[in-house]
């Protein structure tokens, strides 16, 4: 893979990430709910971006339904 970003040649840290499991109530964590409504806002920004980039391909006019940003 890294041969295809022209870095084939750089090393791979095998301990460049470090997984633990997260303890419960820790007050670094947001609470599932929190993340979970994030993510879901996250993919409508996507698939809302996503939607424009094709419309804008197809040559629709977007002047009229665009959203301003808040």
């Amino acid at each position: 893979m890294l041969e295809a970003l022209g870095q084939a040649d750089q090393p791979t840290d095998p301990h460049r990430y470090i997984w633990r499991p997260v303890p419960a109530g820790d007050a670094n964590v947001p609470p599932l709910a929190v993340r979970l409504l994030r993510t879901v806002a996250e993919r409508q920004r996507w698939r809302a971006h996503l939607r424009e980039l094709e419309a804008r391909a197809a040559g629709q006019d977007l002047s009229a339904i665009r959203e301003e940003a808040a």
